[in-house]
């Protein structure tokens, strides 16, 4: 019980640190690396995620090998990160948005110029269709999560890190599709979820 009071009597007493300087990261530059406490640089690439489970063995095989010889050759330091995001299918709600107008329009028009039956059935199921695509995807957005895969290059001083970048691209294949992340925004929410992994957000 005592060692217990201690800890907590530690948490609160004047030379305990504050989360400025718990923090492991202090800037990001303007090309898009993330300096630590150190004075080192980093550099987050995201993975564009592939279906294994659509891939044939001899597919399966030949990409897990690329990876493989990737990081055989690859020698510096490198984290791979995961982390779930809310699914963004707002593309897909509105092309589904305009379908369904679309087709709403058209029964309206046939309705009032053309009477033709058989044209308005048509019309209607292909509205029903787009009506359930759209609540599919709303429902996809608001329950269901995205794995997303970062990977993180290091480098002591800019030159080590923009030599280091030169070097992960040259090795990373097409198969990959690595790409860099300089945006200020994405980065800041990957800190974000690093340092928050049970938060949304």
């Amino acid at each position: 019980m005592s060692q217990a009071l201690e800890r907590i009597q530690n948490l609160f007493s004047g030379d305990a640190q504050s989360v400025i300087e718990k923090l492991w990261y202090k800037r990001i530059t303007e090309e898009g690396y993330l300096v630590d406490k150190n004075d080192h640089y980093q550099a987050f690439f995201s993975v564009r995620t592939a279906d294994l489970y659509s891939m044939d063995d001899e597919e399966l095989d030949r990409y897990i090998l690329q990876f493989t010889n990737m990081l055989r050759i690859y020698t510096d330091p490198i984290k791979i990160y995961s982390m779930t995001y809310p699914t963004e299918t707002r593309r897909q709600q509105t092309y589904y948005a305009k379908l369904i107008k679309r087709y709403s329009e058209q029964m309206e028009f046939y309705r009032l110029n053309q009477p033709n039956p058989r044209r308005l059935e048509e019309l209607e199921n292909k509205r029903e269709r787009a009506i359930e695509q759209f609540r599919t995807q709303t429902w996809v957005e608001d329950h269901l999560k995205d794995l997303i895969f970062f990977i993180a290059v290091y480098g002591e001083t800019k030159d080590a890190i923009e030599e280091n970048i030169r070097s992960f691209r040259r090795l990373s294949s097409r198969s990959f599709q690595m790409e860099r992340i300089t945006n200020h925004q994405k980065l800041v929410q990957i800190l974000k979820k690093l340092h928050n992994m049970t938060n949304e957000l």
